[in-house]
């Protein structure tokens, strides 16, 4: 995305941070229906940032607080967001997942549906908590996410790899044709 920083776009960056997360998804097409915009999809300026490490007036603080506001972006602590750090994969794909379910058209896998859909993944057992795990199964499921073919039998979806530009954009225009 490109754009002016006071309106709350952002300039192209080498990487992608926490930061620039909420920006994507509360910008994005993805939380709007047929050019009807539902509820959540709309900035909320006046939603409070409860993350200690969001400094007041920063060009991302409103995205953030919304995305918190929301239930998408849930911090990497109860205080903190820590905004410049650099995006997972797996987190990816969590803040992903919540937007799509927060739209209500789709559901976290159940438990067998989850072990089905990660278990030809050799690194499933890397993927941090059930957050996490649950938010990758749902990604699978819709097709958002395949994984990496490693040889003939083992994929791989490097949960903790900091997340390409690449997939950043492919990760959101398949989500956003899910919508």
């Amino acid at each position: 995305m490109y754009g002016n920083k006071g309106r709350g776009w952002i300039y192209q960056r080498k990487n992608r941070t926490e930061g620039n997360f909420p920006i994507y998804v509360i910008q994005s097409p993805l939380i709007c229906d047929n050019n009807v915009k539902i509820s959540f999809s709309v900035l909320d300026e006046e939603a409070k940032c409860p993350f200690s490490d969001v400094e007041t007036g920063a060009w991302y603080e409103a995205h953030v607080a919304t995305a918190k506001k929301l239930g998408i972006a849930l911090g990497k602590t109860n205080i903190t967001f820590e905004p410049f750090s650099k995006l997972t994969r797996q987190e990816m794909m969590t803040f992903t997942a919540r937007a799509l379910v927060k739209i209500g058209r789709y559901y976290y896998p159940n438990a067998e549906e989850i072990h089905n859909l990660l278990r030809n993944y050799s690194d499933e057992n890397e993927i941090s908590d059930y957050d996490f795990i649950k938010s990758i199964a749902l990604n699978v499921q819709l097709g958002i996410v395949g994984g990496s073919k490693q040889d003939d039998v083992r994929w791989m979806l490097f949960p903790k790899a900091e997340i390409k530009r690449g997939e950043v954009a492919k990760i959101l225009a398949i989500a956003m044709e899910k919508r």
